[in-house]
């Protein structure tokens, strides 16, 4: 092709026209330009297909762990739910009772689970792929926005609540070791309960204002807990619409 443009410049320099000469070279560089242009425009395009495909497979990994981590989710707010009706039960009946009139069988069947705690295991590789990618991968502005604030933010707020139930969990157990002891369950096989033991009126309000802030741990939790839901079925919206 090079040698036939030549071929062409040098019949008309030979023929003398100059005029048309100029014509065609400057034509000739019009077209070269042209060429690159476009094999530019062509080089661009597949670029940004390659992107387009990271980004929707990306974006498909961050929507079946936020699905993974939307029933994680569900299932601790349940417990949460059953945790702090629980307690408030306990707290409501030791503030209406003397010490000395205490259920062992009400004790029994719920000072165990009183001491139980929930602690959510999100499901985060994707969100590891998408910072080596870089977050500016994912081109729609809400659904970054979101799952930033999802895994920078709110999943740190949690883990310190969390942990700030589990201490709270802790301090309560210490305060019932001198007061409580275990008894073997009788009608079914279930393990030991902790019933009061050197129970007095003094042993009876720490434990109540024990479990009193642990209750506020929890209903704090509960509270992110379910906020974070809310969030993460909006992003599970807005991905969907993205028709990946």
């Amino acid at each position: 092709m090079i040698k036939f443009f030549r071929k062409i410049r040098q019949n008309l320099l030979s023929e003398g026209k100059t005029g048309k000469y100029l014509k065609y070279a400057i034509g000739e560089i019009i077209l070269v330009m042209f060429g690159i242009l476009l094999a530019l425009q062509v080089n661009n395009w597949n670029q940004q297909k390659q992107i387009t495909k990271k980004e929707h497979r990306l974006l498909l990994e961050l929507k079946n762990d936020l699905i993974g981590t939307q029933n994680e989710l569900k299932g601790d707010i349940f417990t949460l739910n059953e945790l702090i009706e629980t307690s408030d039960s306990i707290i409501q009946y030791l503030d209406t009772i003397h010490y000395e009139e205490y259920d062992k069988s009400i004790f029994g069947m719920k000072m165990g689970w009183a001491l139980t705690n929930v602690k959510l295991y999100p499901r985060i590789i994707a969100y590891e792929n998408l910072k080596s990618l870089g977050p500016e991968i994912i081109s729609n502005d809400s659904i970054r926005f979101h799952i930033t604030d999802i895994f920078d933010r709110r999943l740190h707020r949690i883990s310190l609540w969390e942990n700030s139930a589990v201490e709270s969990e802790a301090n309560l157990y210490n305060s019932l070791v001198p007061h409580f002891k275990s008894i073997k369950t009788v009608e079914e096989d279930w393990g030991y309960f902790l019933v009061p033991d050197k129970f007095n009126e003094l042993s009876q309000k720490l434990y109540i204002n024990r479990l009193g802030l642990l209750q506020n741990d929890r209903k704090l939790l509960h509270y992110l807990y379910k906020t974070l839901l809310d969030q993460i079925t909006k992003v599970l919206v807005l991905i969907e619409n993205e028709k990946i």
